[in-house]
């Protein structure tokens, strides 16, 4: 099985690579430093637009420019992890979670959200839970999985009010009105997911290559819409010189990966949720390199 897993990097960082994943330099294009990674400035690329698209440009050159059975994107500074102990401050937190999502009914403008996250700590615990899910990637996807995807974050407030500051309401809207015309069937999952109270979030996922092809092809093809009408519907001058928004596709491809995800559920794809693992520390350890495998080939 090929597995191509990228793990987005835009400044010195810890380097995480093995069979499976990879480092990939995202925005590489009009970055005044070189990682000596892959960059997602070769072949067919959005490599200039990282600024507006964020990790999305990774996205979109693992699409162009790669060929494998699945595909996927992790973070320099936070990675899947197969962890799941019941420690009893994990019950505590399920506890809290459980509490304060009763308590946002009275009180919901002082509740955002609550997500099971793992801190690595030290270079060392970070390069061991790498490699566990380097080496155990292929076996959980040979169980029928079509998705992994992060642990849901569980919001107070529907995703749409909870987003609405880093993606406004009528971006929220306009991306709905887009993808009506042209993807029916997911801009009903998309209305809905804005509804809910939870989230799949951080552009985190692994997926086969056949599912990965239509989120990509979904995913593009609404956000450069929504590039072109915000300007010519006059909510934007320039999208490019409008700092206060200058990231706003990057959230919009959260709220489009997370209505994707439960798309594809609703069409019976086998998902897995798995947690996120953080490693805070990753600028203490620039220039060092965590080496799962020396057979590593983006």
């Amino acid at each position: 099985m090929n597995i191509k897993i990228a793990i987005a990097y835009h400044k010195p960082a810890t380097i995480l690579k093995g069979e499976n994943i990879f480092p990939l330099h995202v925005g590489k294009a009009i970055s005044d430093v070189d990682l000596g990674i892959q960059g997602d400035n070769t072949g067919d690329n959005i490599s200039e637009k990282n600024p507006l698209y964020c990790e999305l440009t990774g996205v979109y050159w693992l699409w162009k420019n790669t060929t494998a059975d699945y595909k996927g994107l992790m973070h320099y500074r936070r990675i899947f992890t197969l962890q799941k102990d019941y420690t009893y401050k994990n019950v505590i937190l399920k506890a809290k979670i459980a509490l304060r999502s009763l308590l946002s009914v009275f009180r919901p403008l002082n509740s955002y959200g609550m997500r099971i996250e793992y801190f690595a700590g030290t270079e060392d615990n970070y390069r061991k839970h790498a490699n566990r899910l380097d080496n155990e990637i292929e076996r959980i996807l040979q169980q029928g999985t079509k998705i992994i995807v992060p642990s849901p974050e569980y919001c107070f407030l529907p995703v749409s009010v909870t987003f609405a500051p880093e993606a406004p309401h009528w971006a929220i809207q306009l991306i709905g009105e887009i993808a009506e015309e042209s993807y029916p069937d997911f801009a009903e999952i998309y209305k809905q997911s804005l509804r809910k109270h939870y989230i799949y979030q951080r552009n985190m996922f692994v997926m086969d290559n056949t599912t990965y092809n239509e989120y990509c092809t979904i995913l593009f093809s609404v956000l450069q819409a929504f590039e072109e009408r915000s300007i010519s519907n006059n909510y934007l001058k320039d999208i490019k010189e409008e700092k206060a928004v200058s990231r706003i596709i990057g959230y919009l491809g959260e709220l489009l990966t997370n209505a994707f995800i439960q798309y594809c559920i609703t069409k019976g794809k086998k998902a897995q949720a798995l947690p996120l693992m953080i490693f805070d520390n990753s600028q203490e350890y620039a220039g060092k390199q965590i080496s799962i495998s020396d057979n590593n080939h983006p």
